[in-house]
């Protein structure tokens, strides 16, 4: 009998241990605009293995679901399996899923949670975006490129990091016809899956055969049935297809070009990265860029006639000289040069009269280092000639990063600091802002570092031949004028020692000389 009390007591003790080891959550799943319950709502976990959850497992085996009803019962562990918790995915066909993160772990049942679906209602669209021809007048029998650049029709405004494959075609990505036609008629047709927030890049081949113009159109529709108002889109471009007998070769006119930035002759403060012209001529077949008078070419790029174009290089330090050239279909090519300059060391403007506004990037406000190693970063919203920061009565000189961000590591004893960082920009005027900050080091005998902030000092000192200053770092007296460092420690206790016998020696002698005294009178 006592045998089979154990048993039973033994095996209330497991169901017990058992029982407790899991947490009960129930899950309710509403419509967000009716507030209506939802059923057959499909419900998927993963547990994270790293911050991102590009590494994952699954949490439950399999997909669960709500059934005919609107709750499900979700079963946690009492101990959190991944310090990155989980992820769970409500999702059902016509709605956009519901993601929750979270660290779930305890004992019992928790409170009941409330999950909140949407349709897809929005009315999406593809994007259509550079749609370009490779040129917008050919002849006879000559192959043209279109190409475009396609937007997804949503966007993932959940920043999303790990999407389920489950979950991927059917609810975190759409279905995107793109079709070319030419004068009405269906030339091609791309059919794309894609992502939220994604783009792709599209191109098609057309050949005409016969001369005349041309409407080049593409149009992008949504083909998912999700979406209850998907938009359709277009865009169109006129082609002029020329036969030989069209095509003037006895043309001698030379394609004008007008190149409006930058602007020649001009000296310039920051970097120039594209060139913007306008080419008069109506028979374009390519337009390329030169820079150094020739020395290197670009390769042929799309050129329209009458349109500002815009085409993206970089300047140099110094005299910059940048050709475009166009070709017409008689072979005829005309050029425009441009030479202007860049100097970022750019005579200051008098006529500027507001001082830079300093952002601190290091240190930070109110934080407590235990490097003495600080670091002093700033930036600047316009260009400027130098920084430097005041501390300790001192003025050290920042080092120049680029025009707008300087930066230098600065060695500091232990102690609360207030510092003042000063800006001054080209035109002379002068910005400041102040940081506070504390050190907290473990007390180093070490001395390797104890003259840095003097060397500091004296190299960016105004001229100041015979700073000296005391400072104590870690026990020690420095003198910053000759990287003299002193053990006060040592110091105090020879001292101490030569003092004491000194004394004992003093008093040695006042007692004999008493005793020789008294010696004398008695005789």
């Amino acid at each position: 009998m006592k045998s089979i009390s154990s048993i039973f007591l033994l095996t209330l003790i497991i169901l017990t241990a058992v029982a407790s080891a899991t947490v009960y959550e129930p899950n309710y799943v509403y419509d967000g605009n009716t507030n209506q319950s939802l059923t057959n709502v499909s419900v998927i976990g993963f547990i994270g293995d790293n911050a991102d959850y590009t590494q994952n497992r699954a949490f439950w085996p399999g997909t669960l679901s709500t059934g005919d009803n609107n709750i499900i019962v979700l079963q946690y562990p009492t101990y959190l399996i991944s310090q990155y918790g989980y992820l769970v995915y409500y999702y059902k066909p016509g709605y956009v899923p519901y993601k929750v993160k979270a660290n779930w772990y305890g004992e019992g049942k928790t409170p009941d949670q409330n999950n909140y679906l949407y349709k897809i209602t929005d009315s999406a669209s593809a994007q259509i975006n550079n749609f370009q021809i490779s040129k917008t007048q050919t002849k006879v029998n000559e192959q043209i490129k279109v190409t475009s650049n396609i937007l997804s029709p949503r966007i993932n405004k959940d920043h999303i990091t790990f999407v389920p494959e489950e979950l991927k075609d059917g609810y975190y990505s759409d279905k995107v016809k793109a079709t070319l036609k030419v004068n009405g008629n269906v030339v091609e047709t791309k059919n794309l899956n894609m992502f939220w927030s994604t783009n792709q890049n599209i191109e098609f081949s057309y050949t005409p055969i016969k001369a005349g113009n041309y409407k080049i159109e593409l149009i992008t529709e949504i083909t998912d049935s999700k979406f209850t108002n998907p938009q359709i889109l277009s865009k169109e471009i006129t082609l002029i297809v020329l036969d030989e007998n069209q095509i003037n070769l006895t043309d001698t006119t030379v394609p004008v070009i007008t190149i409006l930035s930058p602007e020649n002759g001009k000296t310039y403060t920051t970097q120039v990265n594209q060139i913007q012209y306008i080419v008069a001529e109506k028979n374009i077949k390519e337009c390329w860029l030169s820079k150094d008078n020739g020395k290197t070419n670009e390769t042929a790029f799309l050129c329209i006639a009458n349109i500002l174009q815009t085409t993206n290089v970089n300047s140099v330090e110094g005299i910059n000289s940048w050709t475009i050239y166009s070709k017409d279909l008689a072979g005829n090519i005309g050029s425009t040069k441009v030479v202007f300059q860049l100097n970022t060391s750019v005579i200051p403007d008098t006529t500027d009269t507001t001082a830079p506004i300093i952002t601190i990037l290091s240190p930070e406000n109110g934080k407590t280092y235990t490097n003495s190693n600080i670091n002093f970063e700033i930036s600047t919203n316009e260009v400027i000639g130098s920084a430097w920061v005041l501390i300790n009565n001192q003025n050290i000189t920042l080092n120049k990063i680029n025009n707008t961000q300087f930066s230098k590591t600065i060695t500091l004893s232990n102690g609360s600091y207030t510092v003042s960082i000063y800006a001054k920009d080209l035109a002379g005027n002068i910005g400041s802002k102040n940081i506070s900050f504390t050190l907290k080091q473990k007390k180093s005998t070490s001395t390797s570092n104890s003259g840095s902030l003097a060397n500091q000092a004296n190299q960016d000192s105004l001229g100041q031949a015979n700073y000296i200053k005391q400072n104590t770092i870690n026990n020690q007296v420095v003198y910053l004028n000759d990287n003299l460092v002193v053990n006060t420690e040592k110091l105090f206790w020879g001292f101490e020692f030569i003092t004491w016998i000194n004394i004992l020696l003093i008093i040695f002698i006042i007692l004999i000389l008493i005793l020789l005294i008294l010696f004398l009178r008695n005789r």
